[in-house]
């Protein structure tokens, strides 16, 4: 049986594995619940029904996704910053837009095998909702794209969480 872990790190958040998703304890506060891969793809639509494509140009899903947190910032005041957490800088123009409120920071990640890393440059965050016996749906945000990325991977890989009201 695999444990429900967590990875601590300072100002970005916590990187949690799949079983902690599915822990009955749960791990949003009550009234919330941990966003299944269909509300995911629901919220993924209705950023696209905005005029924001989920494609790798400047005013898409991503961005919108993303804070505006990062050097050089188009947005600049607060957005404009060096210091973490923010997005790393990349020469093409994938700023954070944050149009949404969602304010995605990259916190990184945690692979299978205990390696982690991608502060600044990946924010990756779990669904409830399986791919296979091994494997759990996941979105994520790369610095130097534009797109919501849609993928599945170990279920001991560590991620963050973001909790959604529950009706």
């Amino acid at each position: 049986m695999c444990q429900r872990t967590i990875h601590r790190l300072p100002r970005h958040g916590k990187l949690y594995n799949w079983y902690a998703v599915n822990d009955s304890r749960g791990l949003c506060p009550a009234g919330w619940h941990v966003p299944g891969d269909t509300d995911w793809t629901q919220l993924e639509n209705y950023v696209v029904s905005r005029g924001y494509p989920n494609r790798n140009i400047v005013n898409s899903a991503g961005n919108v996704f993303k804070s505006c947190r990062r050097e050089g910032s188009i947005k600049g005041g607060d957005c404009n910053t060096s210091e973490h957490p923010r997005w790393v800088s990349h020469e093409t123009e994938h700023h954070g837009l944050d149009e949404f409120g969602y304010a995605a920071l990259p916190g990184g990640n945690r692979q299978s095998f205990g390696s982690s890393g991608g502060i600044g440059r990946f924010g990756d965050w779990w669904s409830s909702t399986e791919a296979s016996p091994e494997d759990a749906w996941y979105r994520g945000l790369i610095y130097l794209n534009s797109v919501l990325l849609r993928y599945h991977l170990h279920k001991s890989s560590g991620f963050g969480v973001r909790c959604i009201r529950s009706n």
